[in-house]
């Protein structure tokens, strides 16, 4: 089993710059994250497992049930692949570094991530 960490949305996933929501401010794309977990097993994206997420704000912990949604990935020589994801949204509601831990069967990744 092989798992993946993608980044779903453009311009709303990974190497961006995050800041923690100010109490009473309205979010912004700054303030939140979008990923989403690829579960390969055999090369092939899984669509019907139990993935557990496990953040740094255990608020927003989730136990995703099947990957429903759809995203393409450029792969192999830059060809157009469609495959399944369990998404996930994160938002950085304190300074420092999150931490977002995802688990399917016994194998697991992470992402450590610092908001400002």
């Amino acid at each position: 089993m092989k798992l993946e960490i993608i980044s779903p949305i453009n311009g709303k996933g990974l190497g961006r710059t995050y800041n923690a929501v100010e109490e009473g401010k309205e979010l912004n794309e700054t303030n939140y994250i979008e990923l989403g977990l690829v579960v390969y097993k055999k090369d092939k994206a899984q669509r019907d497992l139990i993935v557990t997420v496990e953040a740094t704000d255990s608020e927003q912990n989730k136990i995703l049930a099947g990957a429903g949604n759809v995203t393409t990935l450029y792969k192999d020589n830059g060809q157009p692949k469609g495959v399944r994801y369990y998404p996930f949204h994160y938002e950085f509601k304190t300074p420092g570094i999150h931490n977002i831990k995802f688990t399917c069967e016994q194998s697991e990744i992470y992402v450590n991530l610092t908001a400002n």
